[in-house]
C-alpha cells in the first residue's frame, strides 16, 4: 500500500512548530507528501460539520469509494482530526494526534470511527492505552519530539541575562512564589506569558517562534509543569511530555517545576529540579544565588536531549511500526529504518 503524509507549511510568524517538525522529519526520511489544500490545510467549523454529516449519511456507499491502495498519515489535534484530513477522505487515514484532552474525546472517537482508523499514533501514553481499551484499535505512543536544528545551547548559566521564564501554562501557587521572590529581590528579571484563569492564552512574551528561539539561550531558569498540575480541569489525569521540556534542555536552561513521567521514563532520570513546596521561596533564591553549581546538570540534560529529543528518532519508530503492520510503500530508502 502506498502511504503519504499530509504536508504542513510553516507560516511566516507561526509560534510553535511541533506538527511541522514531525512532518518535515517524515519527508526527510522518505515519506511522500500530499499538499495542504484550503486555509491552513483544514476545513472550517461549519464545513467540518457539513462534511462529517454527509459522510455519516452516505455510510457504506462512501466507504466503497475509498481508494484501497493509498494511506495518509495526518497530524492533528484531538478535536480537529476530521477537518485535518481534508481533502483526502478517500485514503486510509492513519492519525498522529496531539492534545487529546478529555473535552475532545467524544469528537475524536466519532472521527476515528467515521474514518475507519485501525491504527493511530498519539503523543500521550495514557491515551494510547485508553484508545486500545475503548475502541479496540492499534494505538501507539509516540513521545513528542523536536527539531534539534532550531535550538542553540547558549552561554553558561552565570553569563545569562534573564533569571526566570515561566514557559507554558502557569501553576498559580508557584506563580505566587516567583512574585514573592521578585519582590524580595531574589529574582532580578522575569519573563512570562499572560494567561486567563482557565489557562487560555492572552499574550505571549515572545509572539513568534523566531523571537522565542532567539531569547531562550538568555534564560537561567525555565519554570515548567505538566498541564495536569496547572489546569486539571482541562487535562484530567493525562500527564504528558511536551516540547517545552526539550526546548529548555536544548537551550541548556535549568528547569524548575515537575517533569512528566513520560520524560523520566524515556531518558532514565529526572532532568527537572522539583519544587520544594516546604520552602519554595528559599529554594528559588538559593538556586539563583548558586546558579553556576547547576552547569554540569544542564550540560547533561543538553547531551541527553540531543540523543532522545529528535523527531528523526520518532519517524524511524513510526516507520518500523507501520512495516510491522504491513505497510511497506511509504519510503524510498529502506536503510532509513
Amino acid at each position: 500500500m502506498e502511504i503519504f503524509i499530509k504536508n504542513r507549511i510553516r507560516g511566516k510568524h507561526q509560534f510553535q512548530f511541533f506538527m511541522h517538525g514531525f512532518v518535515e522529519a517524515s519527508i526527510k526520511l522518505g515519506f511522500k507528501a500530499k499538499r495542504e489544500v484550503g486555509k491552513g490545510g483544514r476545513l472550517q467549523k461549519y464545513e467540518t460539520k457539513l462534511c462529517r454529516g454527509l459522510m455519516q449519511m452516505t455510510g457504506r456507499l462512501w466507504h466503497k469509494l475509498m481508494v484501497k491502495d493509498k494511506a495518509l498519515l495526518v497530524t492533528s489535534r484531538g478535536q480537529n482530526l476530521f477537518s485535518s484530513v481534508f481533502p483526502y477522505y478517500r485514503y486510509k487515514v492513519i492519525p498522529m494526534i496531539w492534545d487529546v484532552w478529555p473535552g475532545y474525546w467524544e469528537t475524536l472517537y466519532v472521527d476515528l470511527r467515521l474514518l475507519q482508523c485501525d491504527i493511530v499514533f498519539v503523543t500521550v501514553r495514557q491515551m494510547a492505552e485508553k484508545l486500545k481499551a475503548d475502541l479496540g484499535i492499534k494505538a501507539y505512543w509516540i513521545p513528542e519530539g523536536i527539531d534539534l536544528g532550531d535550538y542553540c545551547p547558549g552561554n553558561d548559566l552565570f553569563q545569562r541575562s534573564i533569571d526566570v521564564y515561566e514557559l507554558g501554562r502557569q501553576k498559580q501557587e508557584y506563580n505566587a512564589v516567583i512574585e514573592n521572590v521578585l519582590q524580595m529581590g531574589g529574582v532580578k528579571s522575569l519573563v512570562r506569558n499572560e494567561y486567563a484563569t482557565d489557562g487560555s492564552l492572552l499574550k505571549l512574551a515572545y509572539p513568534t517562534a523566531e523571537s522565542l528561539l532567539r531569547h531562550l539561550p538568555e534564560m537561567k531558569i525555565i519554570v515548567s509543569f505538566p498541564q495536569c498540575d496547572t489546569h486539571p480541569e482541562n487535562a484530567g489525569n493525562l500527564e504528558t511530555l511536551t516540547q517545552r521540556y526539550w526546548e529548555a534542555m536544548l537551550s541548556r536552561c535549568l528547569i524548575v517545576g515537575r517533569a512528566p513521567k513520560e520524560l523520566t521514563d524515556l531518558i532514565g532520570y529526572n532532568p527537572v529540579i522539583d519544587v520544594d513546596w516546604k520552602a519554595p521561596e528559599d529554594q528559588l533564591t538559593n538556586i539563583l544565588s548558586h546558579i553556576a553549581d547547576y552547569q554540569e546538570f544542564v550540560n547533561k540534560n543538553y547531551i541527553i536531549a540531543l540523543k532522545y529529543a529528535s523527531w528523526d528518532n520518532r519517524i524511524k519508530q513510526v516507520k518500523s511500526i507501520l512495516v510491522s503492520e504491513g505497510y511497506n510503500g511509504f519510503y524510498n530508502d529502506q536503510s532509513a529504518l
